[in-house]
Order: C-alpha cells, then sequence, then structure tokens
C-alpha cells in the first residue's frame, strides 16, 4: 500500500533514495507510458505501440521493454541497459500531488513521495534528497525535471492523439510471436501509426502536422516498429 505525503526538507531531511536499477526496487515491468517530449529519444530504444487506458479508454503510447507485465529485457546484473529511459519510470518513488491553499482553496501541484516505496533506503544506504542545508541534492532536482516531463506529458498526449486520429493516422494490429523455445505472444490490444495512412496525407495535412512537430513524431513512431525485433532477439537470447 503506498504512504503518500508531501515532500519538505524538515520532515524528509534524512531521506534516501535507492537509485539502481532492480527488479526488487520495481523495474521488471514489461512497458510504460512515454510522452510526445520523451519519443525522440525513446523511439531509438525501445518499440512504441499505443493502447487505451484502462481507467479512462484515452489513447496513450506505450515504450514495450517486454512480453509480460513482469518481464523487462533491458533488466541485467549490471541494470538497465538503454541508454534512455521514460520518464515515469525515472522519477520514481516521486510523484505530483496537489497542496490546497487554505485561503482561496486553489489546488497547486507539488512534489510527493511515496514512503512505502521499496526505493526509499536505509540510513547510510542510497542517495540524499536533501543536502545539509535543506537544498534540493542533485538527485531531487532531476527527479522534479522528470516530474515535470509527466505533467506536461498527459496534456501534449491528449493534443497528439487527437491530431492523429483527425488525420485518421492509427490502426490496429495484432502481434503474433514464437519464440525459440516454442513459447508464443500474441494480442490485439495495440495501435500504431497507419503507414499507408500517413504516405497518404494530403499537402494540408502535412503542413499543419508538420508545424505542430506531430508529422515528426508519427514518423519517429513509426520507425521505433524496428525495435520490435531486437525485442525478440533479446527475450531468444535468454533461452540460449
Amino acid at each position: 500500500m503506498s504512504n503518500i505525503k508531501i515532500l519538505n526538507n524538515k520532515e524528509h531531511a534524512g531521506l534516501r533514495i535507492n537509485t539502481e536499477k532492480k527488479s526488487e526496487y520495481g523495474d521488471n515491468i514489461g512497458g510504460a507510458i512515454v510522452f510526445p517530449t520523451e519519443i525522440l529519444e525513446a523511439h531509438k530504444e525501445y518499440p512504441i505501440f499505443f493502447q487505451k487506458s484502462q481507467d479512462t479508454g484515452a489513447f496513450q503510447a506505450v515504450a514495450l521493454f517486454g512480453f509480460r507485465q513482469d518481464e523487462n529485457l533491458f533488466l541485467t546484473n549490471s541494470g538497465w541497459q538503454a541508454e534512455y529511459i521514460p520518464a515515469i519510470v525515472q522519477r520514481e518513488p516521486f510523484l505530483i500531488g496537489l497542496q490546497e491553499n487554505a485561503s482561496t482553496g486553489e489546488k497547486t501541484p507539488v512534489v510527493s513521495v511515496n514512503l512505502n516505496s521499496p526505493r526509499i533506503a536505509k540510513p547510510e544506504e542510497g542517495e540524499t534528497v536533501f543536502l545539509e542545508g535543506g537544498e534540493s541534492s542533485p538527485l531531487l532536482v532531476e527527479a522534479t525535471r522528470q516530474l515535470d516531463i509527466v505533467h506536461d506529458g498527459f496534456g501534449a498526449s491528449v493534443k497528439m492523439f487527437e491530431k492523429f486520429l483527425a488525420h485518421d493516422l492509427m490502426e490496429s494490429f495484432t502481434l503474433d510471436i514464437e519464440f525459440n523455445d516454442g513459447s508464443k505472444y500474441g494480442t490485439s490490444m495495440y495501435y500504431t501509426i497507419s503507414q499507408d495512412k500517413l504516405y497518404e496525407l494530403s499537402a494540408e495535412s502535412i503542413t499543419e502536422l508538420h508545424s505542430g512537430g506531430y508529422l515528426q513524431l508519427a514518423y519517429l513512431i513509426l520507425a521505433s516498429s524496428s525495435n520490435l525485433k531486437r525485442l525478440i532477439n533479446r527475450r531468444n537470447a535468454l533461452a540460449k
């Protein structure tokens, strides 16, 4: 169960965080949401597909790390073997909370922390959250940057999918994979960019999508599908 508290440099002065990437810290996951500002880097490492949120039904972009919920094929005894790790993973155990102004009732986003996270370190282990003078440590500065990506990313994702849907660029597809050990993986829950629809865009649509940066995102997401073969190779290598 989570124990989420608004972060402050008095109550949490001695807080320390385990920053290594390990299964016991919750990193053995099959995928994670990525946001538009991350796609340029994420598409170099992972296949990026779309799926509908189970909570809202809204589309979200997901980077695949494996073929099960608890399978991260980038995670080894040496850590996470990729140049880029999505912000929603990197920000752990921090998250965005809302603090209400007592006089106005207005709620503003604030950095919060899950004190029950396995990333909470014992004294003298991990990295500090606050420096001795109460200032934010480099760890917290970076975590806050990752939280900004997440906070801004949800709105940016809505706009991206509005454009993709308006131009009929998305299509569902089926993954049907047989691994070298004989095991199989199949699903029809993902969507991707339709190459045919992308190539058939009118000059007017191309101009509109390009001006907002969405044309580049569409091509990057389409290109990321080449990483699926590499992911399969990682899975097959486990059986050797």
